[in-house]
């Protein structure tokens, strides 16, 4: 068995109550490797593996069943806690006490709907990774890259895409550049960026720009984007009213940044948007969008936008609005995406 361990910080309030999210908040293993799992899938699985189907790769890093078949993976997860900063981290979210120095320090518009009493770790938490390899010595290079995903871009807990359970690296080891090139489909992240000058600044610049993509009304002296975006909003609100009043093959955009979105309108009417795939309806979709707050090795701060390519809206699913088929369009998304510039990760030596 092959042992590494990887230091990581938490930058950013963590909810991870787990069963009991109002009593106690503790980073554990199996959540670690649910967080590795879902990289690893979103990124296509490792180039050493191919042809091997992702599925199947799955199964061997990380275990799972084939035919009903229970299958060992070959990656174990140990977290290994630095006790001494437990006291001051851990506390509950909108209480006063000596951990509450972070507890507003993220936009309310990130935390909703996040009741006051939950528990939370609080930065500057600090933990170790220890990352067992069962497998063959040629493979522990992309485990290593696993990780450095895992810490460069990855966050924790309950609101991890939209900033909170967010981590960094206390290695300079770490080269996500070089990391991303193991991985199979690393096209498959595109990253974009907003120069910050502090943690709090990049939170919040972050928030003001997800904020102008969903508010019709939506102003903020200094802040500008290149592509006029309230035209989206609007649309989808004119719609609703149509919609509401039993339109359909309406085309709407919000609905592709994720589920569940509910209009309401003065009126009293109001909508319920599901997706549909094939015979499968929910009203559940996961944002293909995660925000979080960044440092790189020189030390400035940015607000990264990570567009997920492989989860965006599919181009065989349908959205519906109160039970009525309507086209979706992902027009929205892709503005988005050219409202930024792409990030430039400088490399760790």
């Amino acid at each position: 068995m092959i042992i590494q361990e990887f230091p990581y910080e938490l930058i950013t309030p963590c909810f991870c109550g787990g069963v009991r999210p109002y009593h106690n908040a503790f980073i554990r293993g199996p959540s670690i490797r649910g967080v590795l799992r879902w990289w690893f899938r979103a990124l296509g699985g490792f180039v050493s593996l191919n042809p091997m189907p992702l599925p199947e790769q799955e199964r061997f890093v990380f275990g799972g069943k084939n035919l009903n078949k229970p299958i060992n993976g070959s990656l174990i997860t140990r977290i290994l806690p630095e006790t001494e900063s437990e006291a001051k981290c851990f506390g509950k979210w909108g209480e006063p006490s000596s951990a509450q120095d972070h507890s507003f320090a993220m936009p309310a518009y990130f935390s909703f709907p996040i009741e006051k009493g939950r528990a939370c770790i609080f930065p500057p938490y600090r933990f170790t990774l220890q990352l067992c390899w069962r497998g063959q010595q040629r493979f522990i290079e992309d485990i290593v890259s696993l990780a450095t995903v895992f810490g460069c871009l990855g966050s924790i807990g309950l609101r991890a895409k939209r900033g909170f359970g967010a981590i960094k690296p206390l290695s300079n080891n770490f080269n996500l550049p070089q990391a991303l090139t193991r991985f199979l489909k690393a096209n498959n992240l595109i990253i974009k960026s907003i120069p910050s000058s502090s943690l709090k600044d990049a939170v919040n610049n972050l928030a003001h720009w997800l904020k102008q993509w969903r508010e019709w009304l939506f102003k903020k002296p200094g802040f500008k984007t290149t592509v006029p975006v309230n035209k989206y909003v609007k649309s989808d609100h004119d719609i609703g009213l149509k919609i509401a009043g039993g339109a359909s093959e309406c085309v709407v955009f919000k609905p592709a940044l994720g589920l569940p979105i509910i209009q309401n309108f003065s009126t009293g009417k109001s909508i319920k948007y599901e997706i549909k795939l094939g015979n499968f309806i929910s009203d559940r979709f996961a944002s293909p969008v995660i925000l979080r707050p960044y440092q790189e090795m020189n030390g400035q701060w940015f607000g990264l936008v990570i567009f997920i390519e492989s989860h965006k809206w599919p181009d065989n699913a349908f959205v519906l609005a109160n039970k009525q088929v309507q086209k979706i369009s992902l027009e929205l998304y892709e503005a988005m995406k050219s409202s930024l510039p792409d990030h430039k990760f400088l490399c760790r030596q």
